[in-house]
């Protein structure tokens, strides 16, 4: 016979330890904290696609410093519309979300917010969702642009946003109350509606299965909500660049957001529409998202929008390295009265606008306060951003600065910085909204490049060169300076002496770089490079040849090169090689030189290194520096899986600091060498990668080539008393 065992007094009656949770009550906790998490995905996965629009939207801006420097430019804008259409588009995607949301939810759950329609009555939660589900998807839209705004330290725009979002959300809690006391009123108002827009406005407890269902209201919202997505979706495609610069960067965002909402939606609902109508018979529902998911799988990777434009026939008289060399030094020792005249070579880096304004600020300044600076520099390395800016520098060098409107460059802010002529051109030139352009045509066209591969859409690559074109225009300058003539006509049209454009690429195929020059790129000065000329099939206009440096990572597209009618690979940003263009402004250098001593003449190196990556530490930038590095912290997450990475990355960035260095030690004396460096600042965001800069990124580097907060100003002392 079996005895009870004596408990211990660590155990009670249920035999389980004191103290702690007896197992049955753990596993009944957890299934019912798994069965609460599938009821709520189960509400809120007819409003997946709203959802993956908030989540994407919210890592597009709020994980990258571009997004903040979207909400900066709204800061500063001196246009009361730019405000207004910014409002308006998160209003515009904060509506569409709760609406589609709202219209998925009720086809599949029906409208009743506390009993399914089978009967079952609804627990808390599951009222909960049902009712506050779309709601709070439309609130995250808001909490998405008020979060941009506060990283921008826009304080206006962010009360603004938050009144208008908690309006919003009010009038959407209040919608079903207001509608219950209106019908049950007997006042004149309510009477009419009842009597003459009831069938108009509709009930909202009405049980909806299919868009046959719906009120005319509906009807309507539905049908401007697609009119309005495919009428934006025309006018980006005929012209990306008014429609970006029409709302702005910051609108032009939201307004994507909430007009990929119908379109996706629409194919939830031909997936449910196929649900209610086969499974009748046995069959399943229409797999609408996960055809197009397999369509884009299948179909996506060939489409190829992004060939690189070409213009007119590949130019045929283009100098070497050698000839150029005695012709620069021909007309420099004339300028100089010198026989060794200071042979100025400049490496620029990349950084997207941030770089492209800071190169045009710095050699733009230089050349103010030095006119004979343009004679003595042979040639400008460039990469990305840098590569922009040296073209655009380059161009007005060309043309002259005749149209700038004095009072643009007179007085700015409590500094009362005065910017002659070129430095403020320059800017002027660069100070547009180039993002708005860009995003608008990779959310539209581009996108839908891949779902219709039939028709050719022009890409974001395309849109982003025809607003730095029209930039000049808009800026007061000749508004052909970058169409009216091809990349290598710049030289051959001009009267003048002009410095040389070195412009690097990358080719995907075998990872070397590509060289776009006024001068041919060969192997006697030119290590293992190939010339852009080489590749195409044509000249290229200005802003192509700027942009096939610029290319970096999905920003913008790798450009397909075509020679002959076949394609001979892609090419992308410069800086997938080496960021500071320091490596061809190495070689560019040693030939030269070769090239003067060979006939008995002389130089003395005068060399410019311009960065502006505010990351880079103090012993990146040294050259000088004999001894290792300072210590780094170490990286202790997820090591094992992203060391390599890390480590690929990293060395990218350390073979660019090589290069920049060994460039720097080329010019001997350390009097004779300069780098102007665009560094982090204590307080507030530092300046943007991508292609839009708020009005105080564009006065900080305006101050910065004035101070000495980095350095600069010693280094601008050093370079003018070395070519003087």
């Amino acid at each position: 016979m079996s005895r009870d065992r004596s408990l211990t007094p660590q155990e009670d009656r249920s035999g389980e330890p004191r103290g702690r949770v007896p197992r049955p009550l753990l596993r009944s906790s957890v299934a019912c904290a798994w069965s609460v998490i599938r009821d709520i995905v189960r509400f809120l996965h007819p409003c997946r696609f709203s959802i993956f629009v908030v989540v994407a939207g919210g890592a597009l801006l709020l994980v990258n410093a571009q997004g903040r420097e979207v909400a900066m430019g709204l800061v500063d804008s001196h246009f009361f519309w730019t405000g207004i259409a910014f409002h308006f588009s998160v209003f515009l995607w904060a509506f569409e979300s709760w609406y589609w949301a709202r219209l998925m939810t009720d086809m599949v759950h029906g409208a009743d917010r506390k009993m399914a329609r089978d009967g079952t009555v609804y627990r808390r939660h599951e009222v909960f969702f049902k009712a506050h589900g779309p709601r709070i998807i439309s609130a995250a839209a808001y909490m998405v642009a008020g979060i941009a705004l506060f990283l921008a330290s826009a304080w206006g725009h962010l009360a603004l946003n938050l009144l208008a979002g908690s309006v919003f959300y009010w009038l959407l809690v209040k919608r079903l109350p207001a509608f219950d006391s209106m019908l049950r009123s007997s006042g004149f108002f309510a009477e009419m509606v009842r009597n003459n827009l009831g069938d108009f406005i509709g009930d909202p407890r009405d049980p909806v299965s299919s868009v046959c269902d719906l009120p005319l209201l509906s009807w309507l919202v539905l049908g401007l909500s697609i009119i309005l997505a495919v009428l934006a979706s025309f006018w980006i495609w005929i012209d990306a660049v008014s429609f970006g610069w029409a709302f702005g960067a910051a609108a032009v965002v939201f307004i994507g957001f909430a007009l990929i909402v119908p379109g996706g939606s629409v194919l939830v609902y031909l997936s449910l529409s196929g649900d209610h109508r086969l499974r009748a018979h046995g069959t399943d529902a229409y797999p609408a998202v996960s055809l197009l998911l397999i369509w884009l799988l299948i179909v996506g990777p060939w489409v190829d929008n992004h060939e690189v434009r070409t213009t007119g026939d590949i130019p045929v008289d283009r100098e070497t390295l050698s000839i150029a060399a005695l012709k620069w030094h021909e007309q420099a020792v004339a300028t100089s009265g010198v026989s060794d005249p200071p042979l100025v070579m400049v490496a620029t880096a990349g950084g997207g606008i941030r770089a492209a304004y800071w190169t045009a600020t710095v050699l733009g300044r230089l050349q103010d306060e030095e006119p004979r600076f343009r004679n003595l520099l042979f040639g400008i390395s460039g990469v990305s951003g840098g590569s922009v800016g040296a073209t655009v520098f380059t161009t007005l060098l060309a043309d002259g600065t005749v149209g700038i409107d004095p009072s643009a460059c007179g007085a700015n802010g409590k500094a009362a910085i005065v910017r002659k002529s070129y430095e403020c051109a320059g800017q002027e030139v660069l100070t547009r909204d180039f993002l708005a352009p860009s995003v608008a045509a990779l959310l539209f066209p581009d996108l839908m490049q891949r779902i219709i591969p039939i028709i050719r859409f022009p890409d974001r690559a395309q849109a982003l060169e025809e607003a730095w074109e029209r930039a000049w225009g808009e800026a007061g300058l000749p508004g052909g300076s970058w169409t009216e003539r091809t990349f290598s006509q710049i030289w051959t049209q001009s009267n003048s002496y002009l410095p040389a454009l070195f412009l690097n690429g990358t080719h995907v195929e075998s990872g070397k770089r590509i060289i776009t020059s006024n001068l041919k790129i060969d192997g006697s000065a030119f290590i293992d490079s190939y010339d852009y000329y080489g590749l195409a099939s044509g000249d290229l206009l200005p802003s192509t040849a700027a942009m096939n440096s610029a290319r970096f990572a999905y920003v913008s597209p790798a450009g397909t090169l075509i020679r002959g009618g076949s394609a001979v690979g892609h090419i992308v940003d410069g800086g997938y090689f080496e960021n500071f263009g320091a490596a061809t402004a190495r070689e560019v250098l040693t030939a030269v030189v070769g090239a003067l001593e060979s006939e008995g003449k002389h130089a003395r190196p005068v060399l410019i290194q311009i960065v502006s990556d505010p990351n880079l530490g103090e012993d990146d930038l040294d050259e000088r520096r004999a001894l290792p590095p300072s210590d780094r912290d170490a990286t202790r997450w997820a090591n094992e899986t992203l060391s390599p990475l890390r480590a690929l990355l990293n060395a990218r960035d350390a073979r660019g600091v090589q290069a920049y260095k060994e460039f720097m030690r080329a010019a001997g004396d350390p009097n004779r060498r300069a780098d102007f460096w665009l560094c982090g600042s204590d307080g507030g965001a530092d300046p943007a990668l991508g292609w839009v800069l708020a009005s105080a990124s564009r006065t900080r580097m305006q101050n910065m080539i004035r101070s000495d907060e980095c350095g600069n100003q010693v280094e601008f002392a050093k370079v003018l008393k070395a070519i003087r």
